[in-house]
């Protein structure tokens, strides 16, 4: 094999694969959620040249807004804490004899 090479927008640009076979993470990152086609493109010492496509679908998870973690984060301690109060309170009555 002379040279491998791979294409998300059809050959319009093209990343050379080297030894350790990664995705361009600049490239990747830059397209957008859904299906993705990338093309992988191969060519011989004696200049014949063939191609594959493969699609796959692309998402990035969603993750929380920082206002809700906070709420959550606000919920838990108080929570918490209303808790703690009362579990003493009910251990305190419980061990003041009546």
């Amino acid at each position: 094999m002379d040279i491998i090479w791979y294409s998300f927008d059809g050959g319009l640009t093209n990343h050379t694969i080297i030894d350790n076979g990664t995705f361009d993470q600049n490239a990747w990152t830059t397209l957008s959620q859904g299906d993705v086609t990338i093309t992988f493109y191969a060519k011989d010492l004696a200049g014949n040249e063939a191609s594959e496509s493969v699609t796959v679908i692309k998402s990035i998870p969603s993750g929380l807004e920082p206002g809700v973690i906070i709420t959550i984060v606000i919920v838990s301690v108080v929570g918490g804490v209303a808790i703690i109060a009362g579990v003493y309170i009910f251990m305190k009555k419980r061990a003041t004899p009546e």
